[in-house]
């Protein structure tokens, strides 16, 4: 066969600008991150962190060209584990030259660092709609580790928000409820005890009980809030409390003062 024309070296200060020109081929076909990283940002970036030896680039040229490169960084596995792990970070191809053998020669010197820092295991970092990476990497024995996802902070903070609410409205209904069972309890008991004197020989005459204030509307309001949070106005939100207020002070009054 004859002889592939691809060369992989590791990458110096010298070929920052033409890994940027690959990463911005990358970046173009399949990037859907939401505040990409502009090339002014990450020029300074990479070429610190290649100096410091956090990250290493290997650059892969066909017939002298720039052709596609690969971002490894040694790290444990997990941050449990004490084994090292090569990781790599993006590996990238340009779309013509595909097919030739790039990837796997990058992928050779990969494996070449591995063996040099006694890493066990090699980490691919691929993304989810990168379908033809994900089969290349099956292919040569890659399985699934772990599946991350992603989420912007102000929609998980909205999220948590309304989880809380949520559960903070469950637990003020739950108390509630305890407390005015507990205050109809007592009620009751003060009624068999009234109905009874008044059976008893020279008893009191029936005197009609006061109803019950069971229609709590603040009770039906949380829990229309806590199934749709833009259910209910302020101001409806509001007048449902003061008007249970009186409700939960007459409840609270009758449980501390109860001796029983």
């Amino acid at each position: 066969m004859p002889r592939v024309p691809v060369e992989v070296r590791r990458a110096t200060a010298d070929d920052v600008e033409e890994v940027l020109a690959l990463w911005r081929e990358a970046r173009g076909e399949g990037e859907r991150s939401s505040r990409p990283v502009s090339v002014e940002q990450l020029r300074p970036r990479l070429t610190v962190a290649m100096d410091r030896g956090e990250v290493e680039v290997l650059l892969a040229r066909w017939d002298a060209r720039p052709a596609g490169f690969v971002v490894v960084r040694l790290a444990p596995l997990t941050l449990l584990a004490e084994s090292p792990a090569v990781h790599v970070e993006q590996l990238f191809v340009t779309p013509e030259l595909r097919r030739h053998g790039i990837a796997r020669a990058l992928l050779a010197g990969v494996v070449a660092r591995a063996e040099r820092e006694c890493a066990e295991t090699v980490v691919a970092g691929v993304s989810p709609w990168a379908r033809d990476t994900h089969r290349f990497f099956a292919r040569l024995g890659f399985t699934p580790l772990v599946v991350r996802r992603t989420v912007a902070t102000p929609v998980l903070r909205r999220r948590l928000a309304g989880e809380s609410a949520r559960g903070a409205v469950d637990d003020l209904l739950s108390r509630r409820r305890s407390l005015r069972a507990r205050a109809r309890l007592l009620r009751g008991r003060d009624a068999e005890a009234v109905a009874d004197a008044a059976r008893g020989p020279g008893g009191l005459p029936d005197v009609p009980q006061p109803p019950d204030p069971g229609d709590d509307v603040l009770e039906e309001a949380l829990e229309k809030v806590a199934m749709d949070p833009a259910a209910l106005d302020t101001a409806t939100l509001d007048a449902a409390a003061i008007r249970a207020a009186a409700l939960d002070a007459a409840s609270l009054d009758e449980v501390a003062l109860d001796t029983r």
